[in-house]
């Protein structure tokens, strides 16, 4: 099905963009820029409170080299519909901006955030009765895309020239630089993800179990298909891997790429995730269960340094041994609780790895959810 692109151009003010250029922020008692010693295996917080409401996380992290940084989330969250009003936030080596985006009503997710280029990052948010992809030309936010209704759009990738969003739960859609065209890749299962290296090197993945509408999955398998530049095609998993469901996969070229495999025991209410590693012909276990959390998800650079993570702590193989990290708490007005990070992305043409989440506050006597805030991470 081929879809004609919907685009409404608009400028940078006109989405409601704040500029947050961290000394003047500082001196407003806003956004916070964080310049602390290495610590914890080198992470440092680097940015807190750069969205210009409260309740604000961060669920989404890219980067295609060191002043061109994204982190995308949502501000003014509510816990009760475990949704906001779309931002993103851009580090452009100096100063950091934030984009907050229109929204029809209350109830709002970012799914998606994939940089190409400093000219060329694409966010994907779905609302109660509206789903929108937008792109970014360096100049203007322009809207791709919007749907009234069915199928939510779900996470989105993108190269140069090039874009992929989750359509169904069993398609793709691509982006050519004109219009869209959808592609049914599996018959059963759910694609939760995508992940792009080059036109040639993308993958689609979820779990291979198949709830009913309206219904969560009561059981786990692994799923990874791969595009090749010519065809889709379901990747092949050792007898290790089982009982679990790709949460988050990044490819580093030579046909290699690592996961994260999450799984989840009903009847003890608990979780676990594997890190696993594709080696151009089989996925294969080498770390885990790992108890706990699945956060921060997983990234890795050409160097063969990988980064996984639970919600307050992070796993770091250094190409010889894996070595675990809490991550620091960012210095704030009030007492943190904790901290939670939702996404990593190693930086191209450094050695810098960002991590994206938020930080939690007291709630008080009578609060029933800790307030939150955002936070930056990064690792030089």
């Amino acid at each position: 099905m081929a879809r004609t692109r919907s685009t409404r151009r608009l400028p940078v003010a006109a989405l409601t963009a704040v500029a947050a250029v961290v000394a003047a922020v500082v001196a407003a008692g806003g956004g916070t820029a964080h310049a602390a010693p290495p610590a914890n295996d080198g992470w440092q917080v680097v940015a807190t409170r750069l969205a210009p409401e409260q309740e604000a996380i961060w669920d989404h992290a890219d980067a295609t080299r060191p002043d061109d940084v994204w982190v995308a989330g949502v501000q003014d969250y509510d816990y009760e519909e475990a949704s906001g009003t779309p931002a993103v936030g851009h580090w452009n080596g100096s100063s950091w901006r934030v984009y907050v985006f229109p929204v029809a009503d209350d109830i709002s997710n970012v799914t998606g955030l994939s940089a190409a280029a400093p000219d060329d990052v694409w966010v994907t948010y779905n609302e109660v009765a509206t789903k929108r992809i937008y792109h970014y030309d360096g100049t203007y936010w322009t809207r791709k895309v919007t749907r009234g209704s069915g199928r939510k759009f779900g996470d989105i990738t993108a190269v140069p020239g090039h874009a992929w969003t989750l359509a169904t739960d069993h398609s793709v859609a691509t982006y050519n630089g004109q219009t869209w065209t959808s592609k049914k890749i599996i018959d059963s299962g759910t694609l939760d993800h995508l992940e792009s290296r080059t036109s040639k090197d993308v993958w689609a993945y979820g779990n291979a179990v198949e709830a009913p509408p309206g219904h969560v999955p009561t059981t786990y398998q692994p799923l990874a298909v791969h595009w090749n530049g010519k065809a889709w095609a379901r990747t092949t998993m050792s007898s290790s891997v089982k009982d679990c469901a790709f949460t988050d996969l990044t490819a580093v070229g030579g046909k290699k790429a690592w996961a994260k495999c999450v799984g989840y025991d009903r009847k003890s209410e608990t979780s676990w995730w594997d890190v696993l590693r594709w080696d151009g012909r089989t996925w294969r276990k080498v770390l885990g269960p790992v108890d706990g959390e699945s956060g921060a998800g997983l990234t890795a650079n050409a160097a063969g340094e990988v980064w996984a993570g639970s919600a307050h702590a992070l796993w770091h193989f250094d190409g010889r041994q894996w070595q675990h990290t809490p991550l620091p708490q960012p210095k704030d007005r009030q007492p943190v609780l904790d901290v939670a990070a939702r996404d990593l992305a190693a930086v191209p043409g450094s050695h810098q790895v960002v991590a994206a989440g938020s930080a939690y506050l007291d709630p008080g006597a009578d609060g029933d959810y800790p307030p939150q805030f955002d936070v930056v991470w990064r690792r030089s």
